[in-house]
């Protein structure tokens, strides 16, 4: 078989599994909030809706870019900062020691953040999921910061983090 098409079918699968996994981690942080606010309920149904979308996406073939992780950063009101942090499926196993980053940015700030990454399991040298976990200063301008996980031969990873207030 091609293997454009064995990838194809492993994405479809793997999409599928991560509309299921998402949605049911969505439900039970919904469950466990003791108020649930519009923005909770919103942000769970948008999240939802994407993850949909990005699955038939990849169903049919139009999803042959890298995965993206979109992560949501709610910043409080006092000093601090946050940490958001998400799971992130490769295509296909890497070294991780050939995993290389760059820094999120912004249009129109001046504020970069930046991502760790960590193997999963913790230690593996070739690795097929990793943890991007990203420090959210309180100071941070609002805005969509999108960076990339990469090696020297393709983008693994495109990663979002929606800071707001």
């Amino acid at each position: 078989m091609p293997r454009r098409f064995l990838k194809g079918t492993k994405r479809s699968a793997r999409s599928l599994s991560n509309v299921l996994n998402k949605g049911a981690k969505r439900l039970e942080t919904l469950a466990s909030l003791p108020n649930v606010t519009g923005d909770d309920l919103a942000k769970a149904v948008s999240g939802q809706w994407f993850d949909m979308a990005d699955a038939w996406i990849n169903l049919f073939g139009g999803g042959d870019g890298a995965p993206s992780e979109f992560l949501d950063a709610k910043l409080p009101g006092a000093g601090g900062s946050l940490d958001v942090n998400r799971t992130a499926t490769l295509d296909e196993p890497v070294a991780f020691a050939l995993l290389q980053k760059t820094v999120l940015t912004a249009p129109g700030s001046a504020n970069q953040l930046t991502m760790t990454l960590t193997p999963i399991p913790a230690g593996a040298t070739d690795v097929e999921q990793i943890t991007i976990a990203i420090n959210v200063p309180n100071a941070t301008t609002d805005g969509l910061y999108r960076g990339f996980v990469y090696t020297g031969e393709a983008v693994q990873v495109e990663v979002s983090v929606a800071v707001h207030r």
